[in-house]
């Protein structure tokens, strides 16, 4: 096979069907589908071999021996090919056995056909997915490439073949390969003929007079009628087909149907059993968990024209869908469940951590009791337990009775330290507010409510370090009539309060507020390195991995040996691993 146009081979394929064969160039002639002695793209799988008065008839004139003209010319020699060498690509179903494909070796041998091979019909469907749609999908891929699944529902006259392909792409190339294939060689749209057959026969009494053959003429008469009908029954909700001389003394007799009645007479014998073959192909790949959704759907031959089988398809591609979604609902419930338990445990912990810490670094620290009480059973005690077997077993309800009991005992024991913290705070907060009613004061009333916010941050006191970078943020939105320059300091210094308020919040636990404020410092600038990695440590405590990584790429593009950006990226990358891990042990587990 050569893409070149100047090349001397070109490539022939050859579509055997039941009913119909069709035959196209290579892409040397843009895949260009070849045209019959009558001028159809098609050509009927017929053949009359010759008798004493007749000659060998192939095609149209097989199929109605009325017209024969004696025309034996091979097509390809009417099709700008020349004395180019060519090569001949048979496709069949993927159920054809070897001594099919090895008799039809054998025709085409006597045909003086050479240089031919027989593939199944799946292979080139992804063939030809492949070169349609490979190259588009790799040119609108992003960095870090995509795959989808694509659903190639084939229906001929006598058998169907349900392939589950997958199209892998990224920025550069792309690739198409077969995840399952399922064929039946007695499901075909011609067993909807039958079906309208035995129901005119059985129903119609101008049809009564004689005992119809389906070989005999006026059987092949009705059961052309009837394939007519339902051709018809494809476009059109009714409809009615006359066919001519069957009846009783040869009358003309008009066969009439609707979508419905299809239905009804094709639901067991062709629904259904189409569906089981879907599922088949399904089981094979896997189930839903290893396919995931099926992106694209992709219908093929005569049978898929008719409107019920495109809804069974679709009503089973929504099913299965329906499906993902509630198996992804219940693993999501699952992840809040564990996100509140890390959320009350780090509550516990921040707050162990900051008594300890105010012990040593509070002015107030005097105040603190030293008791055993204190020392061993409330800060010991609590440390001994975090790492115990009864928190990691613990429910959500037991910690949160914990974390208040806690609390309670804090106020306790530490009433005076926490009044006279309370007491400061307050004190701050109306000095700030003093000093906020003069005008002139307000940039220093910033710088302040920052420093105070870092120092607060510094003991420990995330909580009123968060308000009072959310203070001094208030108090920027009240300069005016800036110059170029202050106008850049203020952006500065909001860029950095939003910075050290996202880090506060991460500290509280409150991760929508900490994502908020980091979105507020990416607005100012949309490259900062601290931004992007707080925003990325926020994604990965609510186990958003995806979104994690697109901000530590970014990051890294930025800074490149920064070291807690590349901790951050590893620990990412050890968590999508293992949900992946999960995941594919769930699916093996559920589907063996």
């Amino acid at each position: 096979m050569n893409d070149d146009a100047s090349a001397a081979t070109i490539t022939v394929g050859i579509d055997l069907g039941t009913l119909q064969t069709k035959v196209t160039l290579g892409p040397t002639y843009d895949h260009e589908l070849v045209r019959n002695s009558h001028g159809d793209h098609t050509l009927p799988t017929a053949i009359t071999f010759p008798g004493q008065h007749r000659a060998r008839l192939i095609g149209e004139d097989a199929a109605d021996v009325s017209r024969a003209d004696g025309n034996t010319v091979a097509m390809l020699d009417r099709l700008l090919v020349g004395d180019k060498s060519l090569n001949f690509v048979f496709a069949v179903p993927p159920s054809y056995p070897t001594c099919t494909r090895e008799a039809l070796m054998d025709a085409a041998h006597a045909a003086s056909v050479s240089n031919c091979a027989v593939v199944d019909s799946t292979e080139a469907v992804t063939a030809v997915y492949a070169k349609k749609f490979g190259d588009a999908a790799a040119a609108t891929a992003g960095d870090g490439g995509d795959k989808k699944v694509v659903l190639v529902v084939e229906m001929g006259h006598a058998r169907t073949s349900v392939s589950l392909l997958q199209l892998e792409v990224n920025k550069h190339t792309s690739k198409v390969k077969v995840l399952s294939n399922t064929c039946s060689s007695t499901l075909g749209a011609g067993i909807i003929d039958i079906c309208l057959y035995h129901h005119f026969l059985a129903n119609l009494p101008s049809l009564s007079h004689a005992q119809f053959r389906t070989n005999s003429r006026h059987g092949q008469r009705l059961l052309e009628g009837c394939k007519k009908l339902k051709h018809l029954l494809s476009m059109l909700p009714e409809g009615k087909i006359t066919v001519e001389s069957i009846g009783k003394n040869d009358m003309d007799v008009t066969l009439s149907g609707n979508r419905d009645l299809l239905k009804q007479l094709c639901e067991e014998k062709v629904v259904d059993e189409l569906n089981k073959l879907l599922q088949s192909t399904f089981e094979k790949a896997g189930g839903t968990e290893a396919i995931g959704d099926i992106a694209i759907v992709e219908l093929t031959g005569g049978g898929m024209r008719i409107p019920m089988l495109q809804d069974a398809i679709h009503e089973e591609r929504k099913a299965r869908r329906q499906q993902l979604l509630e198996n992804e609902s219940a693993m999501a419930q699952r992840d809040v469940l564990l996100l509140r338990k890390d959320e009350i445990r780090n509550q516990i912990e921040a707050h162990i951590l900051e008594l300890r810490s105010a012990r040593h670094s509070s002015k107030h620290s005097s105040l603190l009791p030293t008791s055993e009480e204190f020392t061993i059973q409330l800060l010991d005690g609590t440390d001994d337990w975090l790492f115990s077997d009864l928190c990691e077993e613990a429910t959500v309800e037991q910690l949160e009775e914990k974390w208040a009991s806690i609390q309670s005992i804090t106020q306790h024991l530490c009433g005076d330290f926490l009044a006279a913290k309370q007491a400061d705070a307050e004190q701050k907060d109306r000095e700030m507010e003093a000093e906020a009613k003069l005008a002139a004061a307000e940039r220093d009333i910033v710088m302040k409510n920052k420093g105070e916010a870092n120092e607060l941050f510094s003991d420990g006191n995330y909580k009123f370090a968060a308000a009072r970078y959310a203070k001094a943020l208030s108090h920027c939105s009240k300069f005016f009539d800036l110059s170029p320059e202050e106008e850049q300091e203020v952006k500065d210094v909001k860029l950095s309060l939003h910075i050290n308020m996202a880090l506060a919040y991460i500290k509280l636990e409150k991760l929508d507020n900490a994502y908020q404020s980091c979105n507020e410092a990416l607005k100012l600038d949309e490259t900062n390195v601290k931004a992007l990695y707080r925003r990325a440590t926020v994604l990965y405590q609510k186990r958003k991995f995806d979104e994690a990584v697109k901000d530590l790429k970014e990051a890294e593009k930025q800074a490149p040996e920064d070291k807690a950006v590349k901790k951050l990226r590893r620990l990412v990358d050890q968590q999508v691993a293992r949900q992946m891990s999960k995941e594919k042990a769930m699916a093996k587990k559920m589907f063996g």
